[in-house]
């Protein structure tokens, strides 16, 4: 271990160091105040000796991680006897014998149709009982929407509010409308054809099953091509087929789930960009394809676009220096990304399709939940005075604000928005919100750690949705989904023993929702840093992903789907070998920078 610390460039100490004093604060303070639901458990003093002791573990952690992803992708040692490499090549030998000649020539990897097979049979025992897909409350409103009954709609569709928020409005933007009509008009063919909404949501669940089921298999598949190691490949797939996470939520019908269908291939895409320093971007195909795939991003998740636009703006600069090098589509690609997204979202939509469609924007209040939380939160060990409480109701309910403070649920506060609140009005409240802020800034970060502490501690196990919304319509309650009663017994059985086994220490660690949020990123983090490799670019749009978990409104999985599907892609590349070959094969390449005389550095 010595050794390898002085091994270590200084800039990697420091990393290291970072990186292990971001994971121990996280750990202590949220689970301080995920346990005190938003009131500290520990003393600062504490917390604070806590996080300096949990430095060292989180440091040893990294670098195991570290060495054990340098040991893969390590060549065989040359102490392995002849006799042992004669075994090996025998039985590897009577082993791809039996298999077709095409998984043969790819790696020693099964082919897709096979690893597809695979995976359906290992998801169905979760898919079955779910029957016909999970759904939200989010789902059964934005279904509802599209039926003329439902109208005029609210802007914010909450019992004691509802009244209050009405519109005139075709649609509201609440959720993403292409999700709102994709929903919706499954549920209305439904309702046209069966009389309930059964058929429709089992169409879509079961097209987003097959759907996740290719692009993982497609995923394995580039992977082997790729290079990446077999013990990493063979991680990937367990991962995909054997965690109750995958086939769940991609039997959900949710938006998060609709989302992570343009998400993934996008995000190999990225991938495989940086695994060939640009150069697969030269296809006009993929770069066409990488831009509407963006774009259809924004268009089934708000998020969306942040995620884009960052990721935009990050590799834009990367690539500088490459728009006269023969790779200026790199450069292009994530630039029409980042410009084609905000146009559409940020004036195609608002100013044009909106107006022309007779659409109502969604509220303010998703952008304000946030600061209404910790307002709240303030107002627990705070009286307010009459003129503070004057200010406040007259952006959100006051009394919701004093008296029903819930330290893991902001929609408790936020859906008492004022709509109707003028622009002076949000000013004043700001400007007092910055105040109580100053005064007692641990009521704000309380706020916020009582429910990102879920995320990024060990606190939380992924959630499973085995269950839809038991929806009735009209004044007669005609019955349109269900789950059928007879899988009852079933699903709450896997469900509880999912909940069983993921509450049992250390067995609980591939269950945790720390453990794909923040403990995997950061290991390969440091990994990538330790190898000064492009695959560290990769964190730009997850940390996008982790910043809107830190701010969410409450736990779910569903907010975490992004990273659960990054999870096995970025394992399967911390031993950068794929990056390693990619590079060597473009410095090979007629006419390429490091082949006229520049070091690979500078090439770079």
């Amino acid at each position: 271990m010595k050794a390898y610390l002085h091994s270590m460039a200084r800039r990697d100490r420091w990393m290291l160091l970072a990186l292990s004093l971001l994971l121990s604060s996280c750990c202590v303070f949220g689970v301080s105040y995920v346990v005190g639901e938003g009131w500290a458990v520990l003393p600062l003093w504490a917390e604070l000796l806590l996080t300096l002791v949990g430095i060292v573990p989180f440091a040893l952690g990294l670098i195991g991680a570290d060495r054990l992803f340098a040991h893969i992708s390590a060549p065989p040692s040359a102490a392995v006897s002849i006799r042992r490499q004669t075994s090996r090549r025998l039985l590897w030998s009577s082993c791809l014998q039996r298999l077709p000649r095409k998984c043969r020539q790819q790696h020693r990897q099964l082919p897709f149709w096979a690893l597809f097979a695979i995976m359906c049979v290992l998801w169905l025992p979760w898919v079955i009982p779910n029957f016909p897909g999970g759904t939200y409350w989010d789902t059964y409103w934005q279904m509802w929407q599209v039926y003329p009954e439902a109208h005029p709609v609210p802007l914010i569709q909450w019992a004691d509010v509802r009244e209050d928020t009405l519109t005139d409005a075709w649609l509201v933007d609440h959720h993403p409308v292409l999700t709102t009509l994709l929903y919706g008009a499954a549920a209305w063919v439904s309702d046209q054809i069966t009389g309930t909404w059964m058929v429709g949501v089992l169409v879509l669940s079961l097209a987003q099953v097959l759907a996740y089921a290719a692009l993982f298999c497609w995923a394995v598949c580039c992977f082997g091509r790729w290079g990446v190691p077999a013990p990493l490949r063979a991680f990937a797939f367990a991962l995909f087929c054997l965690l109750p996470s995958f086939p769940v939520w991609a039997d959900c019908v949710v938006k998060d789930s609709t989302f992570g269908l343009f998400f993934f291939p996008w995000f190999m895409m990225l991938v495989d960009c940086l695994r060939t320093r640009g150069a697969s971007l030269e296809r006009g195909s993929s770069c066409v394809g990488m831009v509407v795939l963006a774009l259809m991003m924004c268009l089934t998740k708000k998020t969306g676009i942040f995620i884009v636009i960052a990721t935009a703006v990050v590799l834009c600069w990367w690539f500088r220096h490459q728009w006269m090098d023969g790779l200026r589509t790199a450069f292009a690609t994530f630039a029409c990304q980042g410009v084609a997204c905000f146009i559409v979202m940020c004036i195609v939509l608002p100013f044009a399709i909106f107006p022309l469609a007779h659409i109502s924007p969604g509220g303010k209040q998703e952008v304000l939940g946030p600061l209404f939380q910790q307002t709240a939160r303030y107002a627990q060990a705070h009286e307010l005075t009459e003129e503070e409480a004057a200010i406040i109701d007259a952006v959100v309910d006051v009394e919701r604000v004093q008296h029903h403070y819930d330290s893991d649920f902001q929609d408790a506060v936020k859906y008492y928005y004022r709509v109707d609140a003028t622009p002076e009005e949000l000013v004043r409240y700001l400007g007092l919100w910055v105040q109580h802020g100053l005064q007692d800034p641990e009521a704000y970060l309380a706020s916020v750690a009582a429910i990102a502490g879920q995320y990024v501690a060990p606190t939380t196990y992924l959630n499973l949705r085995m269950v839809t919304v038991d929806t009735k319509l009209g004044e007669e309650k005609r019955p349109v989904l269900w789950n059928p009663p007879e899988l009852d017994g079933l699903r709450k059985g896997l469900d509880e023993g999912y909940k069983a086994l993921a509450s049992v220490p250390v067995v609980d660690v591939p269950f945790l929702t720390v453990t794909y949020v923040l403990w995997l990123p950061c290991l390969l983090a440091f990994t990538w840093w330790r190898r000064r490799s492009w695959y560290g670019l990769l964190l730009v749009p997850l940390a996008v992903v982790v910043a809107f978990c830190v701010i969410a409104p409450v736990f779910d999985a569903r907010y975490a789907w992004p990273m659960l599907l990054a999870a096995p892609v970025i394992v399967s590349l911390g031993s950068d070998v794929p990056c390693a070959r990619a590079c060597q094969e473009a410095a090979d390449a007629p006419g390429s920078a490091v082949r006229q005389g520049m070091s690979e550095q500078e090439a770079l």
